[in-house]
C-alpha cells in the first residue's frame, strides 16, 4: 500500500536465494535458481479505488541492482492510496472426450495443481499412461484428473469405475499434504475397484457409496472401499484431516448402513444423511452414523476443522431435511425447529471429535424450500454455507446491512456464516440472498484466510449481481450460466462477481481457493464458446453439440486472455476441498464447546 504523497520508486525487494534475476520486456520478473530452474512472477497489478470503483494503473517490475527490483508506475493520483498487488496467471480449459463429461468436485494442493473428479461416458476421455485405469469399463465411469499449476497439461488422469450399465459417479474430492487424492461418489458396479483389507470389498445394495484414495502420481489405489447397506447409498462430500482420516457425507436409504460409535444408530425415515470417518488406511470405520429425522434427509457437503490446541478434528456438515424432528442442539441452535410452512430446510451440524455427539446443529430456513449444498470452515471454526431458497422469509442478517436482504425472484442462492461456539441468534453471524430475478442456486463454497467467501453455482438470471468480473453478460436466453462470486468477510458487499459461461448451458458445481486467493472452479458446459485461455490444456470442446464437457477454471486478480469473448467489465481482485498454498495465518481460537 503506497500512502498519499509517498514515492513508490523508494520500494525495493531483494532476492537473496536467486543466482540471478531479470525483467522481461513485458515487465515480468524471472528468477534464475540453482540447478537451472526458473521462477516467473507476473508483473504486478496496480490500482486505486475511488468511491468503491477500481481504476487500474499501468506498472511493471524494474531492476534496481543485481539481486534487487523495484516498481515502475505510470501517472496516478498521488492524493489517493495506490495498491500494488501480486498477479497470478489465470487459466480456463475444457476437460472431456467425445461423450458427455461433468466436473463435480475440485481440490488444490500447495503447488497449485488442481484435482478434479466427476463422471464421463466418453470412451476417449483424456487419460495418461500413468493413470490407474485407462479405459471406461461401463456405461459411465468416474474420472480423476490432476492438472498442473498453469492448466496447460495433465499430471495424471484416470477413469475410476466398474462395468455396470448404470452410472459410477465421482462427486467430491480432497487432497492431503502429500498429494494423495481422496474421492467419493456412488457406484452401481459389483466390480468397482477395491483394495485388499479395505473396509468393504463388495457391493451391498443397488448402489453404494465408495471412498478411494489415489497415490500422488495417480498410478495406484492406496485404498478403495465400498460404503453402504442393502439399498441405495451415495457419497456427496469428502474432506481429509491432518490425521489422514477421510470424512464422508452422503445419503442412504439402507436400514443397515454400516455404523460404528454412532451418534444415531437407527434409520430415521424415508432417507437419511450419513456421516462416516474412515481410518487412515481405509480398513475400518472410526465412526459412522445416521443423521436425520422421520422424513427425508440428505447430506451434501462436509468440511473438517482442526483445533490448534488439542489437535482434535471436527466434522462440519450441511444438507437439507423435510423432517420436523431433525436433531438439533436445543441450547445453542439458531433454529431449533423448522419454520411453520417450511417444506424443506437447510441444516448445519457440527459433530464432536468422537462422532458420538453433536456440538451444534440447527435448521436454517424460512417458509418454503431451502437446500444446503456447500460448506466450508475457517481457522476460527466459523461455518460458511451456500445453497438455494425460494423463501421470502429466509433469515437475513444483519437486516439492513446484508448484501442482499430480499429474494429477487424464484430461487435465489444464499450465503450464510455461522459460529458454532456462540448460541441462538448470535450463532448466525451473517446471512444474505444472492441472485437475480430468475432461478439461482449456490452449489459450492470456499473461504480464504481473511474470511472472504467464494461461491459458485448456476443462474438463469440475466441480472445476476456482477462486479469487477471478467464476464458481465449472460449467454443465450433460457439457458443457465455458471457464476463465481467473492463476498467480503462481513457479508455486506461483493469483492467480485462474474458470469462464467458461453452461449449454451453452463453450471458451476464446486470451488476451492488457495492461500493466495485464487479460486479454482469446475462444472459442466454445453457451450461451444466457453471462455478458455490460450495455453490451456484443451481450448476447444471434443464432444458433439449435445454432449457437454467438464471445465476447470482458475480465477485470479488478473483478467484471463480468452480465446472466445470474455465480455466487458474490469477484472476483480483476489481469488474447499484441498490443501491451500501457504495461507495467511489465522488466529488461534478456543476449542469448540464440549458436549454435555
Amino acid at each position: 500500500m503506497v500512502h498519499p504523497g509517498a514515492d513508490p520508486s523508494a520500494i525495493a525487494l531483494e532476492f537473496t536465494g536467486a543466482e540471478a534475476l531479470d525483467v522481461t520486456a513485458q515487465g515480468d520478473l524471472v528468477l534464475q535458481m540453482r540447478g537451472g530452474a526458473t521462477v516467473r512472477q507476473l508483473k504486478p497489478l496496480l490500482y486505486q479505488e475511488t468511491n468503491g470503483v477500481r481504476h487500474d494503473i499501468a506498472g511493471r517490475f524494474v531492476r534496481k541492482a543485481a539481486h534487487q527490483i523495484g516498481f515502475q508506475v505510470s501517472a496516478y493520483d498521488r492524493r489517493q492510496p495506490l495498491v500494488i498487488d501480486p498477479a497470478y496467471e489465470a487459466y480456463s480449459t475444457y476437460l472431456g472426450g467425445s461423450g458427455t463429461d461433468v466436473g463435480r468436485g475440485i481440490a488444490v494442493d500447495a503447488s497449485g495443481n488442481a484435482y478434479v473428479t466427476g463422471q464421463t461416458n466418453s470412451t476417449d476421455f483424456p487419460t495418461t499412461s500413468e493413470g490407474f485405469q485407462r479405459e471406461n469399463r461401463g456405461d459411465t465411469n468416474a474420472f480423476v484428473t490432476k492438472l498442473n499449476a498453469d492448466g496447460s497439461n495433465l499430471v495424471y488422469s484416470t477413469y475410476l469405475g466398474g462395468s455396470a450399465i448404470d452410472t459410477d459417479v465421482g462427486r467430491a474430492i480432497a487432497v492431503d499434504a502429500d498429494g494423495n487424492a481422496y474421492v467419493t461418489g456412488n457406484t452401481y458396479s459389483n466390480d468397482f475397484p477395491t483394495t485388499p483389507y479395505a473396509y468393504q470389498q463388495s457391493l451391498g445394495g443397488s448402489a453404494d457409496a465408495f471412498v478411494t484414495k489415489l497415490s500422488p502420481d495417480g498410478s495406484a489405489l492406496v485404498y478403495s472401499t465400498y460404503l453402504g447397506g442393502s439399498d441405495y447409498d451415495a457419497g456427496y462430500g469428502i474432506a481429509v484431516g491432518p490425521s489422514g482420516c477421510a470424512y464422508v457425507i452422503g445419503v442412504t436409504s439402507s436400514a443397515n448402513f454400516p455404523l460404528n460409535e454412532a451418534y444415531q444408530t437407527t434409520f430415521g425415515g424415508i432417507q437419511d444423511a450419513f456421516v462416516t470417518k474412515l481410518s487412515a488406511d481405509g480398513s475400518a470405520l472410526v465412526y459412522s452414523t445416521y443423521l436425520g429425522g422421520s422424513m427425508s434427509d440428505a447430506g451434501r457437503s462436509i468440511a473438517v476443522f482442526t483445533d490448534t490446541g488439542s489437535g482434535l478434528e471436527y466434522a462440519f456438515v450441511t444438507g437439507q431435511t423435510s423432517s420436523p424432528d431433525f436433531p438439533t442442539t436445543p441450547l445453542t441452535a439458531y433454529q431449533t425447529a423448522p419454520p411453520i410452512g417450511g417444506a424443506q430446510s437447510a441444516f448445519v451440524t457440527v459433530f464432536s471429535a468422537e462422532g458420538s455427539a453433536l456440538v451444534y446443529s440447527t435448521y436454517l430456513a424460512g417458509i418454503g424450500y431451502t437446500f444446503g449444498r456447500g460448506i466450508a470452515v475457517d481457522g476460527s471454526a466459523n461455518a460458511y454455507v451456500t445453497g438455494a431458497t425460494n423463501s421470502l422469509t429466509f433469515p437475513v442478517k444483519p437486516n439492513p446491512g446484508a448484501y442482499q436482504t430480499t429474494n429477487h425472484g424464484g430461487y435465489d442462492a444464499f450465503v450464510a456464516k455461522l459460529d458454532p461456539t456462540a448460541a441462538g441468534d448470535a450463532s448466525l453471524v451473517y446471512s444474505t440472498y444472492l441472485g437475480g430475478t430468475l432461478y439461482d442456486k449456490g452449489r459450492g463454497i470456499a473461504v480464504d484466510g481473511a474470511g472472504n467467501a467464494y461461491v459458485t453455482g448456476r443462474t438463469f438470471s440475466n441480472d445476476f449481481p456482477t462486479m469487477q468480473g471478467f464476464q458481465s453478460y449472460q449467454g443465450a436466453p433460457g439457458v443457465s450460466d455458471a457464476f463465481v462470486t467473492m463476498l467480503n468477510a462481513d457479508g455486506t458487499a461483493l469483492v467480485y462477481s462474474t458470469y462464467l459461461a458461453g452461449t449454451g448451458d453452463d453450471l458451476g458445481r464446486a470451488i476451492v481457493v488457495d492461500g493466495w486467493g485464487n479460486a479454482y472452479v469446475t462444472g459442466s458446459t454445453f457451450s461451444r464458446d466457453f471462455p478458455t485461455t490460450q495455453d490451456a490444456y484443451q481450448v476447444t470442446p471434443h464432444g458433439l453439440a449435445l454432449a457437454g464437457d467438464a471445465f476447470v477454471t482458475k480465477i485470479t486478480q488478473a483478467q484471463p486472455s480468452c480465446n472466445s469473448p470474455c465480455g466487458s467489465g474490469s477484472s476483480g481482485s483476489g481469488g474447499s476441498g484441498g490443501a491451500p498454498a501457504d495461507p495467511p495465518a489465522l488466529p488461534t481460537v478456543p476449542s469448540l464447546p464440549s458436549v454435555p
